[in-house]
């Protein structure tokens, strides 16, 4: 917190720091009391809008428990943040990145052999 010298403020100053402080302190209490919303679950209408997979694939790959999922019933249901790192896991490495770890690779077992 900030400490303020008051003799050089006027009353109109002063009234308008306190207000500026407590709105702070409100605004941080209001934050406080929020409770995180939580996060819907689609459909496999939606799940397919967002990964661009038909549905006959999809099913295939909850079935296979290839991709995370609840099923309630007869129905089942994503969570589009599991789907986005589901879809971010199967990242592919590039080129240069497969030549840097194979040229790491090879002055390391050279070491080794040394």
């Amino acid at each position: 917190m900030e400490n303020l010298i008051l003799t050089n403020l006027s009353v109109d100053d002063l009234a308008i720091r306190i207000a500026e402080k407590v709105s702070i302190i409100r605004e941080n209490y209001s934050r406080k009391d929020e409770k995180p919303e939580l996060e819907e679950f689609l459909t496999i209408e939606q799940a397919c809008e967002i990964i661009k997979l038909a549905k006959p694939t999809i099913y295939t790959l909850t079935c296979r428990k290839e991709i995370p999922f609840y099923k309630k019933g007869k129905k089942v249901y994503f969570k589009k943040s599991e789907l986005s790192e589901w879809m971010a896991t199967g990242r592919k490495k590039q080129r240069k990145e497969i030549e840097e770890e194979g040229s790491s690779f090879m002055l390391r077992t050279r070491k080794n052999e040394s």
